[in-house]
């Protein structure tokens, strides 16, 4: 996450969903950076601070740590990605982060096949879950696509008081196109595991259906910018 007080603007980072750049070209705006956040977060626990940022807080963790008031009176934003796309792009991603908890699972997949087959029966987690309250509703004010994330990226800066600014290239995976990956059968295993991302936020296979973000019907309290239109 990534939040402003002077432009009033809070950053859901979806993973693999171009949020580094994001996040790079939004911090000198930011006055709380996330250590800092985090730190709070833990004294109000009665815990030790993390070694390491929660870039990863969902949109209703973020909300329960900064309290309704805060979190509904500033522009709230996230992006998201094609699912299958998401998937290739996640698979790479955990193979090649020697770091990350799943590295050493994801080595041990023969192919991209075996991967899917297991995602989607062991580990399914929707990308609105990132971005929805208890009752499955999403709660931020915009939603842009990775696949226009320039449009929509220029869209928020609008929405908040920002310069244009340019986003950098941060945290990508190297792969072929992500439909080369599939067999039908992976194919339509994503496609009923990521059923409601799909339906929700406007993906086929091949891409976004429609043009321009993802419409999002949530009213915006007083004192907040209002939420942008679709179009």
């Amino acid at each position: 996450m990534l939040v402003s007080h002077r432009h009033r603007f809070i950053f859901v980072h979806l993973y693999k969903t171009a949020g580094m750049s994001v996040r790079q070209a939004l911090d000198p705006y930011a006055e709380g950076r996330a250590r800092r956040w985090v730190a709070s977060y833990a004294r109000r626990l009665g815990l030790p601070a993390p070694s390491t940022p929660p870039y990863h807080l969902s949109a209703r963790e973020i909300r329960d740590r900064l309290g309704a008031e805060v979190f509904d009176g500033y522009f709230t934003f996230a992006f998201v990605r094609n699912p299958w796309d998401w998937q290739v792009s996640l698979f790479h991603y955990l193979r090649t982060r020697r770091d990350h908890r799943q590295h050493e699972m994801a080595r041990a997949f023969p192919d991209f096949d075996a991967y899917i087959r297991w995602r989607v029966a062991e580990e399914v987690r929707l990308q609105n879950t990132f971005l929805a309250d208890e009752a499955g509703r999403t709660i931020v004010d915009f939603v842009g696509r990775m696949e226009t994330i320039d449009d929509d990226f220029a869209r928020v800066c609008r929405a908040v008081g920002l310069p244009p600014l340019r986003l950098p290239h941060r945290n990508r995976s190297r792969h072929r196109d992500y439909r080369g990956y599939y067999t039908d059968e992976t194919r339509d295993l994503v496609a009923r595991a990521f059923a409601e991302d799909i339906d929700l936020f406007g993906y086929g296979f091949d891409g976004p259906v429609g043009a321009g973000p993802v419409p999002v019907r949530r009213s915006a309290p007083d004192g907040a910018p209002a939420p942008l239109a679709p179009s």
